[in-house]
């Protein structure tokens, strides 16, 4: 059994209002999924967590317990999902701050996977872009296929939305145990969820959001 991290990088809603995070609700589907790999799930929720504002020190030099914590959770996982708002065409601030804060130390050969919510199309493909490249830059191993949608509440087909989020959650969960997909294990559902992304030349995410 692997460990998949689930990190939501939405700090929403704010305080004094009862609406839902549509980044936070997406993840939850996304860890159904992974749930039918058999794989651990944990979660790491930014809103939950009390960290520093990156000042130039690193990791344990800030002396902050959930700080703390978060490194060894990356550290200790095969696979994190990232679920990343992005606005203003530019990934959330509050996400590349866990980058810059934790350094590369725990994110090395770890798989990533990105589940990118923009305000709107434009802005969740160039946060998807920027996550990536953030991912690289610090030695994890950017999962080929990303979750990226723009404005997700406008969705015409929320049922069909939430299936294309639990099949993403399957995916990683076989991203983060590739002995056992090249092995050609697991269940039918595993099995057609790897085959079906790879024969597809685009992500999922696209698909979902129309491009």
């Amino acid at each position: 059994m692997k460990r998949i991290t689930l990190l939501c990088g939405s700090r929403k809603p704010a305080p004094g209002d009862d609406s839902r995070s549509a980044a936070r609700e997406m993840l939850r589907e996304v860890e159904r999924g992974v749930r039918v790999t058999g794989h651990e799930s944990a979660w790491l929720d930014l809103r939950e967590l009390t960290l520093p504002w990156w000042d130039g020190r690193t990791g344990r030099e800030y002396g902050n317990a959930d700080l703390n914590h978060v490194c060894e959770r990356i550290a200790a996982s095969s696979a994190v999902v990232i679920s990343a708002p992005s606005y203003w065409d530019a990934l959330s601030g509050v996400v590349k701050n866990v980058f810059d804060l934790t350094g590369p130390d725990p994110w090395r050969g770890r798989v990533v996977a990105g589940l990118v919510v923009g305000m709107n199309d434009s802005s969740a493909y160039h946060g998807e872009d920027q996550l990536r490249q953030v991912v690289s830059a610090v030695g994890a191993w950017w999962a080929p296929y990303a979750f990226t949608i723009g404005n997700p509440r406008s969705h015409a087909d929320r049922a069909q939305l939430r299936k294309d989020l639990r099949r993403f959650g399957t995916y990683v969960g076989l991203m983060a145990d590739p002995e056992r997909r090249q092995a050609g294990d697991g269940t039918d559902e595993e099995r057609g969820v790897a085959d079906e992304r790879a024969g597809q030349p685009d992500s999922p995410s696209r698909q979902a959001a129309g491009r």
